[in-house]
């Protein structure tokens, strides 16, 4: 049924009736590739025999797209991303981003794609945030960053590179188009021995002493409509395994194959997905924001409100789709939202297929041990309840028991 209902990429592709395109989307090769990985006829199989052994199993997936930060649609743009790019005298790249980071490792992936672009270490380029003195106004949040900042960044490197290769051009006596700028020097193609540190070239430049007919400035103001854009997505995939009689659930398996575009980073990539897979199985199983009859906060301790730890969260296993490439330069989408959106669906369609013997529909999203129990006392296949005698003694709360 997903398969059938899935949006497939066409030529032209097709639109959403919001009029945006589904340029890129991989919705059927991330749930085609999931299928594969947990080898579904498989776990059927097995889930067959763990019932007939008393364990209940479940398996559970969900989809998404997410606009990070989307194409372009009939209305234009997707907006305009502005930065600033200096070149030091001591041959530090200073990039200013009016991007303000949340844990999203901007000073990290911008550092490295203004890096690979100009041509210097990644150790000689800086970036600084957070300083309304300096930086360009900018727009944090909803996915812009990979596409949008990394965009501003790469063409912006691109186009300071321009402007020292052209006074380093003058100051050598040579055209321009025979230089590079490779580990932080810069040459003549063939030439290694022509090599001068770009940190010579801008304290020349600093100083007037090539006399060179050049504009020494060594500063950009770059801007970045976004390019192509697009989406973000991919299916998750969970195996649970449901306690009837305690109401624990345990994560035994959790599989993400997704669809960001090109890795810019991979470790920060799967870091985020980890990240946002964790915050979701957590908001299944234990966080809750409780409020009592009075509109007292409940939760106003780590007593109270759990979060998830190394105990509740799986080891992930995570694969990329080969990216679908929209744009000449710019192919990285955002990735930080996803693992959020799709993980606590995926979870509870886990938990719902687990518990499917009693009967049970699920239509809500914090699912404590105390909720299980009473979804499966009031399914229509309800087991019949044990008496009092084979009932287990009462002992301190457990942590799960502790987020009803």
């Amino acid at each position: 049924i997903r398969l059938r209902n899935v949006a497939p990429r066409t030529d032209p592709p097709m639109m959403m009736i919001t009029g945006r395109p589904l340029v890129g989307v991989t919705t059927r090769e991330s749930l085609e590739r999931v299928a594969q990985l947990v080898d579904y006829p498989s776990f059927r199989r097995r889930q067959a025999q763990a019932r007939e052994q008393g364990r209940y199993l479940g398996i559970g997936m969900a989809t998404f797209i997410e606009a990070a930060p989307g194409p372009r649609g009939p209305e234009g743009g997707l907006g305009m991303e502005s930065m600033r790019l200096r070149l030091e005298e001591d041959g530090i790249v200073v990039l200013f981003t009016g991007q303000m980071p949340h844990g999203q490792s901007h000073q990290t992936t911008l550092a490295q794609i203004a890096a690979d672009e100009f041509g210097v270490p990644f150790e000689q380029v800086r970036v600084v945030v957070g300083d309304s003195a300096v930086v360009p106004f900018g727009l944090t949040g909803g996915s812009r960053s990979a596409t949008m900042t990394g965009g501003v960044a790469l063409h912006g490197a691109r186009q300071l590179k321009a402007k020292v290769l052209d006074f380093a051009a003058d100051m050598m006596e040579v055209s321009a188009q025979d230089l590079l700028i490779t580990d932080g020097e810069v040459w003549v193609r063939g030439d290694p021995a022509s090599a001068i540190a770009v940190s010579e070239v801008a304290r020349r430049a600093a100083s007037g002493e090539s006399g060179a007919d050049s504009d020494t400035g060594f500063e950009v103001e770059a801007t970045y409509d976004g390019g192509e854009g697009g989406w973000s997505g991919g299916t998750h995939c969970a195996i649970v395994d449901v306690d009837v009689e305690t109401g624990i659930v345990k994560v035994e398996r959790y599989v993400a194959v997704e669809d960001c575009g090109a890795l810019i980073n991979p470790a920060v990539v799967e870091g985020q997905i980890r990240g946002g897979i964790a915050q979701g199985i957590g908001a299944v199983l234990l966080e809750r924001s409780a409020y009592g009859e009075d509109g007292n906060f409940q939760s106003a301790t780590f007593m109270d409100y759990l979060m998830p730890t190394a105990c509740d969260v799986p080891r992930i296993e995570i694969e990329h789709l080969e990216t679908v490439p929209l744009d000449a330069d710019v192919n990285f989408r955002g990735v930080g939202e996803g693992g959020m959106i799709v993980a606590p669906p995926t979870v509870v369609n886990a938990i719902e297929d687990a518990l499917s013997p009693f009967g049970v529909r699920i239509t809500e999203q914090h699912l404590p041990p105390a909720r299980i129990l009473e979804l499966i006392a009031a399914g229509p296949h309800a087991p019949a309840a044990p008496p009092d005698s084979a009932k287990p003694p009462q002992t301190g709360a457990s942590r799960a028991e502790r987020s009803t």
